[in-house]
C-alpha cells in the first residue's frame, strides 16, 4: 500500500470537517489498492471514522457513476427515449395546449434547470405568478429586462435565443379557447 502517492502520515493536518479533493483522491486510491475501511481510517484518516470513510467513498462512486455515461449506457437511454418519446411529452403538451413535438423541442432547447427555475419563481413585484395549476390563470410577467437568459417577451425569439424558438409567453400560454 505504500504506492498510493501519499505518505502513511499525511503531510496536511487531518480534520473532521468537510472532505477535500486531496483527501478524496487518497481515499479512492487506498480503496482501489484493496485496503479495508479500518485500514484506511487508521493509516490515512485517523480523525475520521471508518464509517465516514466508507460513506464518503460510496458518495464519490455514486456521483462518478451518475456522471459517467459510456456508449452502451447512452445507447440504452436513446433506445428507451425513442420508444417512449411521445408518451413522455404528450401529457405536458395536453396541459399546455401545444403539440407534443413543440413541447419536446422547447424543453430540450431551454433545459430542465431553466424550466424548473421559471416554474418555481415566487410571485413577482405585482404579485402575479408565472405558472399556475389552472391554465386559464396564467399571467406572463411584465419584466422585459429580466436577465435570466430565458426569453419572456411576446416576440418570437428572445434576445438570447438562437431564433426560431418562441418566447416563454407563447410556450406557457393557456390552451386556446375555440
Amino acid at each position: 500500500m505504500a504506492s498510493l502517492h501519499t505518505p502513511a502520515t499525511p503531510s496536511h493536518p487531518t480534520s473532521t470537517g468537510p472532505w477535500t479533493s486531496h483527501e478524496d483522491s487518497i481515499l479512492m486510491n487506498a480503496r482501489r489498492s484493496g485496503a479495508g475501511w479500518s485500514q484506511i481510517h487508521e493509516k490515512y484518516f485517523p480523525s475520521k471514522s471508518a464509517n465516514a470513510c466508507r460513506k464518503r467513498y460510496e458518495r464519490l462512486v455514486h456521483k462518478q457513476k451518475s456522471d459517467d455515461w459510456d456508449e452502451a449506457r447512452l445507447e440504452r437511454l436513446a433506445s428507451g427515449y425513442r420508444e417512449l418519446r411521445e408518451e413522455i411529452w404528450r401529457p405536458l403538451a395536453e396541459r399546455t395546449g401545444e403539440k407534443w413535438e413543440h413541447v419536446e423541442k422547447a424543453c430540450m432547447a431551454q433545459g430542465t434547470r431553466n424550466l424548473q427555475n421559471l416554474a418555481s419563481r415566487r410571485p413577482n413585484r405585482t404579485g402575479q405568478r408565472y405558472l399556475r395549476n389552472e391554465p386559464n390563470h396564467f399571467t406572463p410577467p411584465n419584466d422585459e429586462n429580466d436577465d435570466s437568459g430565458i426569453g419572456l417577451s411576446n416576440s418570437v425569439g428572445s434576445r438570447r435565443s438562437s431564433g426560431g424558438m418562441p418566447g416563454w409567453a407563447q410556450i406557457l400560454q393557456p390552451p386556446r379557447q375555440t
